[in-house]
């Protein structure tokens, strides 16, 4: 399963949002309204799940689903 698949899987499920909405160019707090609460969420599900130091600040630097799924495949390499 690629990254993308992966990461939209966690947003569907940790925001409770429709699948449809998960898209690269979804900004993560405007189109999918993930608070700073669920960026935090997000960091620790994250990276537990792909063995990383993910910090709230990536997720803040990474307004879009794609340029997350780009932070955590550089942090993989």
């Amino acid at each position: 399963m690629k990254i993308f698949d992966e990461i939209k899987e966690i947003l569907i499920k940790e925001l409770a949002i429709d699948k449809e909405l998960v898209t690269e160019d979804a900004h993560l707090q405007d189109d999918l309204d993930a608070d700073s609460i669920a960026l935090v969420t997000l960091a620790e599900i994250l990276g537990s799940r792909y063995n990383l130091e993910l910090s709230i600040d990536d997720l803040v630097d990474a307004e879009t689903v794609g340029e997350l799924v780009q932070i955590i495949e550089s942090k993989l390499s």
